[in-house]
């Protein structure tokens, strides 16, 4: 059997969810693809976003997610990887096809190609310059089966990838301007596994609150100069006589 299939077999069961594993599969192929540029030296590129959490967070029991999110230390590095992939990126055999780019963004939507499987679903992604509040940490994988070295023919990478913290924060901070489903799950599955570090939440919450929307040419919110005040009291009603 070849190594998509088994990868559907292990993680869905019968061979189902084959597309989602060959995405899955490519996935892992280009993260050890940056790895092997040198990109993760240095936190050059950090991943983050709901990949992320899979993989690093919720494993087989998170929600499987197409995008792949980076934040780059300098927008050079994410011209440097958005041009290879423009150039049909080959790497241990599956070959990387850039779809679309917006090269104002930084953002463009990619698939893989291979001589067996033909081409994966299509993906995000998407490169953002915007330096992390809070430092990048280096988790361990978490467990999904079938992501090991006898599918993949090498070990699963780990980058370095964006504090759940900060993750938790620009997804609660996103409600204000759209209510996403995945993101509703999101929080929902790692509500739990951050209890312990709700305290400092409102800080960083706040902070890309605000921070977003002038990024991207919107007026934020103004923050209130002084407490608001209450509304005077509407005077007492008198009983008719």
């Amino acid at each position: 059997r070849s190594p998509i299939n088994q990868l559907a077999a292990v993680y869905r069961g019968r061979g189902r969810g084959r597309n989602e594993a060959y995405l899955e599969f490519a996935q892992e192929h280009f993260l050890d693809w940056l790895r092997l540029e040198g990109l993760f030296e240095d936190d050059a590129v950090i991943f983050k976003g709901g990949t992320a959490i899979r993989k690093f967070v919720l494993g087989k029991e998170g929600r499987f997610s197409t995008d792949l999110d980076f934040v780059v230390a300098d927008p050079i590095y994410a011209d440097h990887i958005l041009e290879r992939l423009g150039q049909r990126l080959t790497h241990e055999g599956v070959t990387f096809v850039l779809d679309k780019y917006d090269a104002a963004a930084r953002k463009g939507t990619w698939h893989a190609e291979t001589a067996e499987h033909g081409s994966s679903l299509p993906a995000s992604l998407d490169f953002s310059s915007r330096p992390l509040l809070l430092p990048a940490t280096y988790p361990e994988r978490a467990r999904i089966p079938g992501i090991e070295r006898r599918f993949l023919g090498f070990e699963p990478v780990s980058p370095p990838v964006a504090d759940l913290l900060e993750t938790v924060a620009e997804k609660l901070s996103r409600f204000r301007r759209s209510m996403l489903g995945r993101d509703v799950y999101c929080l929902a599955s790692v509500s739990r596994r951050i209890d312990e570090r709700l305290a400092p939440l409102p800080q960083p919450h706040c902070l890309h609150a605000y921070r977003a929307p002038a990024a991207n040419g919107r007026d934020p919110l103004p923050l209130p100069s002084h407490p608001p005040t209450a509304p005077p009291r509407p005077p007492p009603r008198t009983a008719p006589r």
